[in-house]
This record gives C-alpha cells, structure tokens and sequence, in this order.
C-alpha cells in the first residue's frame, strides 16, 4: 500500500469535513464519522454548539480560521471527543464554511482517565489530610467542652452558693426581727421593725426577681408590653424610692428630667422601673458619700417616636478599666472583694443590659477608682401624646363608691388588700377561696371581683369556669383582676376567654392595682357608655366619617338586637350565631368595652351549653348598654358635625 493510500485511509477514519454556506446549510460532507441528515438542511437548528458560535463564524473573514479542542460530540450515533477547525473559504466566488471534524476519542479519553487518576489521589490525599484535621479539632473540641463544663459548673455551683446565701440572709433577719416584734409593745419600736421586716422583704423579693429574670432571659421567653405611661410619675416613684435611703445613709438624691422629653410615652412601664432600679440600687450599694443622680433627656426624636437617654451617675468607690467588661456578665461583679464587702448574685447589671438590648437599646459605662461610675441607657419609645394627670384619674376613681369582691388566701395579702381597698374609699368583701367566693356571688351588688391565680380548694380558673357556666349576664358581666406571680401574658391568654380583663404580678402594687380598677369601673358618665378612641385612630379623627359611625350604630342597632331576641326565643342558634357576629364589630368601634364579657358569655352559650335562659338574659344586657349608648352618643354626635 502506498503512502497516498494510506493517508486517504487515515482521513476516512479519524477525519470529516463538511461544508456549509454562510445561512449554516449544508452543502457537503464526506460521512466518515457520521452522517448529518439528508441534504439539504440548516445544521445550526441542529446542532446547539454550531448555534452558540454562528454569531463567530459570521465574523469570520475569507482565509482565516477558528479551533475548538476537546469537543464532547453525542450526534447520529457517534459518541466521542473531536477537534473542531472552522474555515472561511471562497468557493467558486461564494464565501463558504469548511468545517473539519478531527476524532480523538481515544486521546483524550486517556487523558481524562489519567487526570481523574491524579485527581482521586489529590481528593484521597486531601480527605486523609481533612480527616486528620478532623480529629485533631474533635479531640479540641472535646477538650473545651469538658473545659466549659467545668467551668459552668463551676459557676453554677458559686451562683447558687451566692444565692442561697443572699436568700437565706434577709429571711434570717425577717425571722429575728418577727420574734422581736411579737414580744414589742411600744408603738414606736413597732413601726420600726415593720419597716425593717418590709424593706428586707423587698430586698429579697428583689432577689428571687433576678433569678427568675435569669431564667426567662435565658430562655429567650422576656416579653415586653407597649403601654402609655407617665414618664415623670415614674421616674419619681424610683427617686422616692431611695430619698429615705439617701438620708440614712447621708447621700443626696438628684432627679431631672428636661423639658423637652414628651410627658407620655409607649413602651414597658415595669421594665423601665426594674432597670432604673437596679441601676440605683446599684449605685447605692457603692456610694457612702456624696450623691446619686438620674437625669432623663431626648436622644434623637423619629417619626414613631422619641429615643430617650437615662443617665445614672454616682460618687462612689468606681471601676477599673480591666474590670468594666466584667460588670456585665452573669455571676461576676467588679473584683473579688466586692461580694465579700457588698454582697450581691452578681446578676443584676446583666439583667439591666439584656433588657435593655432586647429592646432594640444601648448601654454604656464609664468610671475611675475613687471618683465614680456612670451609666448611660438609651431605649426607644412611642410616642403617646398628652394625657391628664395620673393623680388627676386616681381622684375621679374614689368619687365613685365600688364593692369589691376579693379571692385571697395569703392573710397578708388580704391585709394589704383590705387596708387600700378601704382607703381609697371603696367596700371589700374578702374571702380565701373560690368557693367562698361562689357563695358571696349569690348575693347582688358587687361592681367587681379580685382572684388569686392559686388558692385553695378551688382555684381561679375553675372558680370563673364554674362561674360563666352557673350564674347569669349580670354577674358574668363583672369585670374580673387577676393576681398571679407567674408569667403575666401566658396568663391572660389560658383565662382571657373567661372574661379577665387584667392580670396583674406579685408581690402586690397598689398603685397597678388602682390604675385597673380605675380603667374598668370609674370612668367619666360617657366612659361608662362609650369609648371613641378605636374609631378615632381607624378614620385618624375623620369628623364625617365618625359621625356617620355614630349614626349607622343610633339607626341599626336597636333593630339588630331585637332580631337577635326573636331569634333566640325560637332557638334559631345557627342565624343567632350569624346575627352575633355581625352586630358585635359595632360594639367594638363604638368602645362599648363592658358588652365583650357578654359577648363571649353568649358565644360559649351558642357553641357549648345552649342554656336559652342565659342567652336572653345576654342579649337583654346588651339592649340595656345599647340604649345607654345612644342617649349618650346622641349627644356626642354634635361633637363631629361640620
């Protein structure tokens, strides 16, 4: 065979060449690799790679070339790797395509199964280096965890050795003071001791207070309240607080607050108390001379509201540099004798900190050994616009007389109870549990009832259970304050359906305890009846919108609840239902707050129980707050014409 031969026979199988026009159709081809479909056909509807380069061969000019290497070709049952050389030729005075199409499968299928080889040793060599790596950091990561072990422990041990410690102190003292007091005859020593036995007793409710703090915070189950509040009748209630102190201890107590800070705000009125607090009782416990002052100022003001900055400044002992990141961490105080010199968890400004951060706030501290520490907290508000006077509400409350119906088995607590209850000048009737409490309710004329979440016997869910079951509209209209020393909201959601219009925390604020009773039973004579903040805030104070309001709710509603009696005297439940969910709105945007207990007394009825009797009775409530409504709103109308 000669040369020529052989090459004709090496271009047959190792190489084809086609030849397309410049559209991409196609003109010619030899077949040696595969075949392309029957002429003529446009390769580039074909073929995606020759579609993805049509743009490049375009552009390609008469004599010069473009290369592809190391194409993966799948096509007309061929299956390997090629070159591809693309040629702008002239072929008879037309520019033309040659497409030459190189095979080596064979080539290039040892060189990919050599790299993978060398890859897989890379990877294996890599995966012994990572799986050393591994180990190692297993083996460190093992060792700090034994480390941190040791030293929560370590921690927890201290803590609760601190604790009980600090717990068992005050009560010691109130035990001692108790046994003297048994034995005091004179009114002055007496007074005495009661005041010793009650501001121990702060202090360790305080205590108890931290810890259970700490077990929320880290929990991450803190939740905060957005309340209008004074913010002056606050800050004065915690300078007051500690005026007494001062003067024992010969320390004076400032208080300031700018004129330029709004005299309501929105946000968590007890929270607030609780940083400001700590923060002076703080400061407190490391001055012996000189002063404290607290100073409340405008940080920056936005269009939702203010951020306010509080600043507490002492003369105290200070702080060294080293010490100031230490103050903030929980079981640790500023050195190792400030817990044997001033006792203390060590929990209190980690607490401060962390309410203060989880309400999107800052902190900062700054002090120097001998000459003082300040502390700077800035939290952000709502703003709440202006209010009367807390004292001015309080006054209006005692002009009406109240009976009060009250559940507590603590005698102290009743103590207490009775002893405010009576002067604010309303009627306590005091009883220790919810059956007692079931008894007095046979009897007429109590305006509101006070329940202890836990007594005895019976408790306060079942009491109210036992209560909206068993009694009428008119006593399961009575608004009902529940005490409790468990966590507030999770409260009022398990007893919200039974009608609880507050809950309130031990151990017992009066002046909480006042606000309440003020806000469900001794409002204004229009109060009593309506309430047109909501519509207010809907309509943002539309005058003709309101007054339109008022008309619908004058001109419908007397129709709607007779309706609803009809309906309910027939037993027709299903269209009373309807009927009940559609008035009821009504009620809401008009604040007609007492008709939601007979509300949800009538949708436990319809659901549940179908007791027709208590169902009129409902209703017949209802009418009686509708009819005293209108009279009331008739004349409030004139208040938004025009």
């Amino acid at each position: 065979m000669e040369l020529q031969d052989f090459k004709t026979k090496f271009l047959r199988s190792w190489v084809q060449f086609v030849l397309l026009n410049e559209e991409g159709d196609l003109l010619e081809t030899c077949n040696t690799l595969f075949r392309f479909p029957d002429l003529p056909g446009n390769l580039y509807d074909q073929i995606p790679f020759l579609e993805s380069i049509s743009d490049l061969l375009s552009d390609l000019k008469t004599g010069e070339e473009i290369s592809f290497p190391c194409i993966n070709v799948d096509f007309s049952g061929f299956q390997g790797y090629c070159d591809y050389v693309f040629h702008k030729i002239n072929d008879a005075g037309q520019s033309r395509v040659l497409w030459i199409i190189m095979n080596f499968s064979d080539h290039y299928t040892n060189l990919i199964d050599l790299q993978q080889q060398r890859n897989e040793s890379v990877i294996q060599k890599e995966l012994l280096e990572i799986e050393k790596r591994n180990a190692m950091l297993a083996g460190e990561l093992l060792r700090f965890k034994n480390e941190e072990l040791k030293r929560v422990q370590k921690l927890k041990t201290e803590f609760f050795s601190k604790v009980s410690h600090e717990i068992r102190t005050p009560i010691n003292g109130i035990l001692g003071i108790a046994k003297l007091l048994l034995g005091q005859d004179d009114p002055r020593m007496v007074r005495e001791y009661a005041q010793i036995i009650f501001e121990t007793s702060k202090h360790l409710t305080s205590i108890v207070n931290d810890v259970l703090d700490l077990s929320k915070i880290e929990a991450d189950k803190i939740k905060f309240e957005k309340v209008r509040f004074d913010i002056r009748a606050v800050v004065d209630a915690v300078i007051s607080a500690f005026v007494y102190l001062g003067k024992e201890k010969g320390i004076e107590v400032v208080g300031h607050i700018d004129k330029n800070v709004p005299g309501f705000l929105t946000g968590d009125q007890v929270r607030l108390s609780q940083i400001l607090y700590n923060l002076l009782s703080n400061s407190f416990k490391f001055t012996s001379h000189g002063r404290v002052s607290l100073k409340v100022s405008v940080h920056a003001r936005h269009d939702k509201g203010p951020e306010i900055k509080f600043t507490v400044k002492d003369t105290g002992i200070g702080i060294s540099a080293k010490n100031l990141d230490r103050i903030f961490e929980p079981y640790e105080q500023a050195g190792a004798n400030i817990e044997e010199n001033h006792g203390g968890t060590g929990l209190g400004l980690y607490i401060v900190k962390q309410l203060i951060e989880q309400q999107n706030g800052s902190m900062q501290v700054s002090s120097k050994p001998g000459t003082g520490t300040t502390f700077t907290f800035i939290l952000p508000f709502d703003i709440a616009g202006d209010s009367p006077l807390v004292s001015d509400r309080l006054q209006r409350a005692v002009t009406k007389k109240l009976k009060i119906l009250v559940g507590e088995d603590n005698p102290l607590n009743q103590r207490i109870l009775a002893e405010f209850i009576e002067k604010w000048g309303f009627e306590a009737e005091i009883v220790e549990n919810g059956r007692e409490i079931i008894k007095k309710l046979r009897q007429p004329g109590f305006d509101l009832m006070i329940l202890d979440y836990k007594m005895p016997e019976m408790d306060g869910l079942r009491t109210l259970q036992y209560m909206r079951s068993n009694f009428g509209s008119e006593i399961n209209a009575m608004p009902v304050i529940l005490f409790t020393g468990e966590h507030h909201e999770s409260v009022l959601s398990q007893f919200g359906h039974l009608g609880v219009k507050a809950v309130l925390k031990k151990p017992i604020d009066p002046n909480a305890l006042l606000e309440e009773i003020e806000r469900l039973c001794c409002e204004t004579d229009a109060g009593e009846h309506f309430n047109l903040t909501y519509a207010i805030e809907m309509t943002s104070g539309n005058r003709k919108l309101i007054s339109d309001m008022i008309d619908i709710f004058i001109d419908t509603m007397p129709g709607e609840l007779k309706k609803m009696r009809d309906l309910a005297v027939h037993m027709d439940y299903t269209g009373l239902s309807k009927t009940l969910h559609k008035v009821k709105p009504n009620f809401h945007y008009m604040g007609i707050g007492k008709a939601e207990s007979v509300f949800d007394l009538l949708e436990k009825e319809l659901t549940t129980t179908h007791t027709n009797e208590h169902i009129v009775a409902g209703i017949d409530t209802l009418q009686v707050m509708v009819e005293g409504a209108i009279k009331m709103l008739k004349v409030e109308k004139m208040n938004w014409v025009g």
